[in-house]
């Protein structure tokens, strides 16, 4: 990945030499929550977005973040291992689920959808233990994922269908309820000293049905707006990027 983050800054760099243009820089994670922003009208005009809590979902990242505005943020909880997202590609994996594109988020919630019994599997819900309650905010999906693997290797091989919906159905529930209990740990921070009335869900994961559903219930809840990107804006794109580099132009 490096190398290739490099060529490109190399050749963004001799491309403002020679148009004389600025080399304006963008934090892509803030890029995801402020395209967000912009997806979405506010209700009324004069409800801020700003400040507001993120909760940035991927391949990559599992980070939970308070947005002051473009360039002012402050990270509440990130992941002590794997990302959210990187859990479902490799639980997939696992599963034998292919969507056809590789995405395996997309084949999690296609087989979980199909589950006759999804409570038939019952997955450990990460980080309930006495010491990691007394811990810092955080999440954590490496014990999720060697559950669901401890589980596959005593079922008959290959997998039937049901016993990849049926699983598929657990794991989803039980990634899923693990970011919404580490969310709720956060939220009293954030409403009660920052006046947070917005809360917002970006990145890949953020197209998943189930995270938008218990997400969008939570902030009923609490009172917050709940602001998501359109499901093309989910993953990494150029527009995120633009938009916030007009920003700080």
């Amino acid at each position: 990945l490096a190398p290739c983050l490099d060529v490109g800054l190399r050749f963004a760099e001799r491309f403002a030499r020679l148009h004389r243009l600025p080399l304006v820089t963008v934090n892509h994670l803030e890029a995801h929550i402020h395209v967000t922003t912009l997806s979405q009208q506010p209700e009324k005009d004069s409800d801020p977005v700003y400040p507001c809590v993120a909760l940035l979902v991927s391949g990559g990242h599992t980070q939970l973040i308070l947005s002051r505005g473009v360039g002012d943020s402050q990270l509440l909880a990130s992941t002590l291992d794997d990302a959210v997202g990187e859990a479902f590609d490799k639980v997939a994996r696992l599963l034998e689920l292919d969507d056809g594109q590789g995405h395996g988020g997309v084949a999690i919630q296609r087989a979980a959808a199909r589950s006759t019994d999804p409570q038939r599997f019952q997955l450990p819900l990460p980080m309930t233990k006495r010491k990691a309650q007394s811990q810092p905010i955080a999440f954590s999906y490496a014990g999720l994922k060697s559950a669901v693997r401890r589980i596959v290797r005593k079922l008959p091989s290959p997998l039937s269908a049901r016993d990849q919906e049926d699983m598929a159905a657990a794991f989803q529930r039980t990634a899923v309820e693990h970011l919404v209990r580490q969310t709720i740990l956060a939220l009293p921070y954030c409403i009660e000293q920052h006046n947070v009335r917005t809360f917002i869900v970006a990145g890949g994961v953020a197209a998943n049905e189930l995270v938008r559903s218990k997400l969008g219930k939570l902030c009923e809840q609490r009172g917050l707006r709940l602001l998501a990107p359109p499901l093309h804006h989910c993953t990494d794109n150029g527009i995120m990027i633009a938009a916030t580099g007009l920003t700080k132009y």
